[in-house]
């Protein structure tokens, strides 16, 4: 694809997205003119590139959208479907782009339902010998240096530069070289406009560094075994300032895969906007943190499960308005989106102040899918209740909508975020809402982790889900079995513990009264896992399992030691699925 065309794709895609949240914010607040100066000049520069480039559809949509924008700007009131129509113009943008992404050519036909309509609601605006309805197909004709200097020039709201006068037009030559002296532009401010500080750089670039540097920590790492048995101090100081280097590097390159959580929800208004009106309900959106920054490959992965998320808290979690109002709630439901950094890793809450989940409602459905006897969800906590909706194909809606109701949902997300080593909890109060947390790590590439053994194999264990370390001593401390279940009394709690041997099948039945139990943490859930050696930690580069050993639900990867040996990344979610978990508590 040519350049120009794919950075026409890139840039116009992230001014789209920003133009969904302001033509929102600007439906609520019609009397903002500076909402609507900036999405004029969003619409404008995409109209003006989309000339240059020759694509005359998207064009003439754009130049018909510009119009009826200018008469709001001039002062017009929002009346009618306008902002609906502006919206549903920008939704025929995206489709047609994408067309354009794939085959490089606009799609054929016309917008003109779109462009009419546009039309229409322009006209109604302004005095009939003041407007000029947009065409559906502008006449194209080689640019020549007045047209070119036309299309570069600034936009309507762009502010006006003074212009030079003739002394100060007139280059100066310096007494002593006789050479004209080059004028550097003014800002408002009287100084020199600076250089812009950001550039454009592909993603296989920075991924193919992100690699580079792998292979160096796994390099530094082996330096770092090698020094342990070699007590050659020469090597020692070479070597700290290589820790040193490789660390800062890793920081930098790693700074530059990090995008803010924005990036994921700035469609979140536009959502809520559509579900607002397509379920009949009040539904305001909150969102804090949004400067929080993760892993770019992280945040295309959590993308598809926010969304779903957010339309469940929307249709599922939030009542109707008269609902809440018969319940003495505000007659607006809201939907609060929050991140922020703890422990290493990413947390992000959805939550809803709606009528939160049904226990007798989730029960009956179990029940009738067969997921659990009446016996079994009788022993269960409210808590263990609320899990049912992760089981796949588990729905309590009363009928299927074009919003949910398929059975299809919960599961996926549960799935997709244990994929990239995350976990998923949910906390659920009835009358009062329904909080569900994200627990993600920063990043896939590089991990610290706790290297474990049993027997003669080594493992990895990702340091972020260990919570602590016991040494078993077969007298004070020791595990013992509990209606046939292994278990550790933990200060106050009975803790369920798994042999790491007997799970892999090393040693099955065997449980040794001598080693480690290494306490880990998944979401609100800890259990311990038994091993019979404990070593340091190490930052560990995860490489991807291939072919058959993709099925193996307790492994999420392998990696290189120092010492060049290759070891299996245990699965914190996977080993967990294995054990019955108890909540230690604080």
């Amino acid at each position: 694809m040519d350049e120009l065309l794919s950075d026409f794709l890139t840039e116009t895609a992230e001014s789209l997205e920003q133009v969904d949240a302001e033509l929102v914010a600007f439906e609520k607040h019609p009397e903002n003119q500076e909402i609507l100066r900036r999405i004029f000049r969003l619409v404008h520069t995409i109209k003006g590139t989309c000339g240059f480039l020759d694509l005359p559809r998207l064009e003439a949509l754009t130049h018909a959208a510009e119009t009826l924008m200018g008469q709001y700007r001039d002062g017009a009131p929002v009346v009618g479907d306008g902002v609906e129509t502006i919206l549903r113009s920008i939704d025929r943008v995206k489709e047609h782009l994408e067309i354009l992404a794939q085959t490089g050519q606009e799609p054929e036909g016309d917008d003109q339902d779109l462009i009419a309509a546009l039309n229409d609601l322009a006209a109604d605006c302004a005095p009939a010998d003041q407007f000029e309805a947009a065409p559906l197909h502008e006449p194209k004709a080689p640019l020549d240096p007045l047209e070119e200097a036309f299309r570069n020039a600034p936009g309507p709201d762009d502010p006006i530069e003074p212009q030079p006068t003739a002394q100060e037009a007139e280059p100066s030559s310096s007494p002593e070289t006789n050479e004209p002296q080059v004028q550097v532009p003014a800002v408002a401010s009287g100084g020199p406009v600076k250089a812009p500080q950001a550039i454009r750089v592909n993603l296989d670039v920075l991924e193919n560094l992100m690699n580079m540097v792998s292979e160096l920590v796994l390099t530094r790492n082996q330096l770092i075994a090698i020094s342990r048995t070699n007590s050659d101090s020469d090597c020692n100081a070479p070597l700290q300032r290589l820790c040193s280097v490789t660390a800062e590097l890793q920081e930098g390159v790693m700074k530059t895969r990090m995008q803010p959580i924005s990036a994921a929800w700035q469609k979140m208004p536009r959502l809520i906007r559509d579900l607002s009106k397509e379920l009949g309900k009040d539904i305001r959106l909150e969102m804090e943190g949004e400067d929080t920054e993760l892993d770019r490959q992280i945040l295309e992965q959590i993308k598809d499960p926010l969304t779903h998320m957010v339309r469940n808290a929307a249709d599922h979690g939030l009542e109707d308005t008269q609902t809440r109002a018969d319940a003495g709630k505000p007659h607006h439901g809201t939907v609060h989106l929050n991140a922020l950094h703890e422990g290493g890793q990413i947390v992000i809450e959805i939550s809803d102040d709606g009528r939160g989940l049904n226990i007798e409602a989730l029960r009956k459905k179990a029940l009738e899918k067969g997921i659990a006897t009446d016996a079994e969800m009788a022993k269960m906590s409210d808590t263990q209740i609320h899990q049912l909706i992760f089981h796949p194909g588990f729905s309590t809606a009363a009928s299927v909508t074009s919003v949910s109701g398929r059975g299809v949902g919960m599961d996926v997300v549960r799935a997709n975020v244990e994929l990239i080593g995350g976990t998923i909890d949910l906390k659920s109060q009835p009358g009062a809402g329904t909080t569900i947390s994200l627990k993600i790590p920063l990043t896939l590439a590089i991990v610290p982790a706790l290297i474990i053994a049993v027997g003669e194999e080594q493992f990895a264990l990702p340091q972020r889900n260990v919570r602590e370390l016991v040494r078993v001593n077969g007298d004070t401390t020791k595990v013992e079995r509990l209606n046939g279940n292994l278990v550790l009394q933990l200060r106050d709690h009975l803790l369920p513990v798994m042999s790491l041997a007997d799970l892999l099948g090393i040693a099955p039945g065997y449980v040794s009264d001598k080693g480690f139990v290494v306490v880990a943490e998944v979401g609100p859930y800890c259990f311990g896992l038994l091993v019979d050696e404990v070593f340091h930690t190490e930052e560990i580069v995860v490489k991807p399992m291939n072919g058959a050993l993709q099925g193996l639900t307790h492994f999420s990867g392998t990696t290189i030691l120092g010492d060049g040996s290759v070891i299996m990344i245990m699965d914190p979610s996977g080993l967990a699925s294995s054990v019955g978990n108890t909540d230690l508590g604080d």
